[in-house]
């Protein structure tokens, strides 16, 4: 980290009243005040980075998988149902419900893998700035989806622990 020399130099995203009472009571220096400002803000942008590409990572290897083989099952089962003459609608609604829900997973992981290619910012201000900008609402967009693509399908093809099991299984 290349900071300045001078405390004129640095950005001003601290207020002024709260470098004053650190200095005061010397606890912290400005420097030191706005080197931590910046350690933290560069923490923040690495965790928020490595979150979503983790839940990018398991949303398509492992969500996404297991609704097209379960819509296949669906798809399979959809078609017998109709070759033998008999109602099919429930499987009907099903299964374009779990394929409406995973083209719409597919794309908020499209916009996610955008957004986690952070660009050049200006610093770390800007770079938390778009993390809290871009990729967490990409990442809330993927969380949606997914919730709601578990709520359709049975515990037996999801592929990770629900809420209870980790509460009560694990």
């Amino acid at each position: 980290m290349n900071l300045p020399t001078t405390a004129d130099a640095l950005p001003s995203f601290i207020a002024p009243k709260n470098i004053e009472l650190f200095a005061r009571y010397g606890i912290f220096t400005e420097r030191e005040l706005r080197c931590r400002y910046e350690i933290q803000l560069e923490n923040y942008v690495k965790m928020v980075h490595i979150e979503g590409a983790t839940l990018l990572e398991i949303t398509r290897r492992s969500v996404l998988p297991a609704m097209i083989a379960y819509q296949k099952e669906l798809a399979e089962a959809v078609s017998l149902k109709r070759s033998l003459i008999m109602d099919g609608s429930v499987e009907e609604e099903l299964l374009t419900r779990l394929s409406n829900g995973s083209t719409e997973l597919h794309r908020a992981c499209g916009a996610l893998a955008e957004a986690l290619a952070l660009p050049e910012g200006d610093g770390c201000h800007a770079d938390a700035l778009y993390c809290k900008d871009h990729i967490l609402p990409a990442m809330r967009d993927v969380r949606a989806a997914a919730d709601s693509l578990e709520q359709a399908a049975p515990c037996s093809v999801w592929p990770l622990p629900s809420y209870e099991e980790l509460l009560f299984d694990l």
